[in-house]
Order: C-alpha cells, then sequence, then structure tokens
C-alpha cells in the first residue's frame, strides 16, 4: 500500500493512503515539522537512480524536523516514531 506525507503551511505532518488519499487513523500526527526528507524508494526500485540497490527488507525512514528535534518515522502498514533526537 502506497503512502502520502502531506506537510501544511501550518507544519502539522499527516499521513495517507493512495490512491483513496484516505487518513490513516493510527498515524502520528506531528506538529511544527518545518521539513521532511528522505529517499525517494520509487526511484529506487524502477532503478533510476545509478547504484541504487532494491529496497526490498530494508526499512522506509523519513526523517521530520521539527524546532530542535529530528523525529525518524519508519513507513510500513502504520507510520510509526522511531526515533526522536
Amino acid at each position: 500500500m502506497s503512502k502520502a506525507l502531506v506537510l501544511s503551511s501550518t507544519g502539522l505532518l499527516t499521513f495517507y493512503t493512495l490512491p483513496e488519499f484516505s487518513p490513516l487513523s493510527k498515524s502520528p500526527k506531528l506538529k511544527d515539522v518545518s521539513y521532511v526528507g528522505g529517499l525517494n524508494l520509487n526511484e529506487e526500485e524502477a532503478g533510476l537512480r545509478p547504484g541504487a540497490e532494491s529496497s526490498e527488507g530494508r526499512p522506509k525512514l523519513v526523517m521530520a524536523l521539527a524546532k530542535n528535534k529530528i523525529r525518524l518515522i519508519r513507513i510500513g502498514e502504520e507510520p510509526r516514531l522511531v526515533k526522536v533526537t
């Protein structure tokens, strides 16, 4: 199942399923987020990035920056906050 992460202009990060674009009920809703980053896993799997390995078996992580915190979120069936630094 594909996911979409949406960062609003107010700094709220929310998660949705694709193609329905329905909100994930158990996902973390992060506030005061200023940046979201991660690898484009679609490019990796399609072989569009030179030297890219398949993302199979590797955790799919997204980084969210909020005020003085860096949050790592594991993307799976339900997104889960795994680390706050």
